[in-house]
């Protein structure tokens, strides 16, 4: 008997597969929400130069508004970039009509500006400790 499909891990995927995967998904949940899709809240950190060298990738969706990843350098870390970063999406969040907000990371990578600039937000349910994750 022949397979129908076949199950291929991709190690370095393309940008095309992955945008095949998220349309397909994204247009099911549209299907199921009454039209509603993600919209991405994407804020870069630039230098002087307009260089990126920092940033934070959500999106908002269904009241939510989810962080996907956020990079911060070393040289920009503790003078507080990050945590402006952060309020600027939770302002952008709130003008979208968002409530609510998840965030996960590694307890190794967690910030203090999580807890201090949304304490609105966040409401810490560590799990998985021993491997080092939380969700926020």
């Amino acid at each position: 008997m022949r397979a129908e499909f076949v199950i291929e891990l991709q190690t370095d995927p393309t940008s095309s597969d992955m945008a095949v995967i998220v349309a397909g998904l994204t247009d099911y949940n549209a299907s199921q929400a009454d039209g509603e899709v993600p919209e991405y809240l994407i804020l870069v950190v630039r230098d002087a130069d307009l260089n990126v060298v920092g940033g934070l990738v959500g999106s908002t969706y269904l009241g939510w508004l989810q962080i996907h990843v956020v990079w911060m350098p070393d040289a920009l870390r503790k003078r507080g970039c990050g945590t402006a970063l952060m309020r600027r999406a939770e302002h952008e969040a709130l003008l979208r009509g968002c409530a609510r907000a998840f965030l996960e990371t590694f307890s190794f990578r967690r910030c203090r500006f999580m807890k201090s600039s949304a304490t609105r937000w966040w409401a810490g349910s560590p799990i998985f400790h021993r491997v080092g994750r939380a969700t926020h």
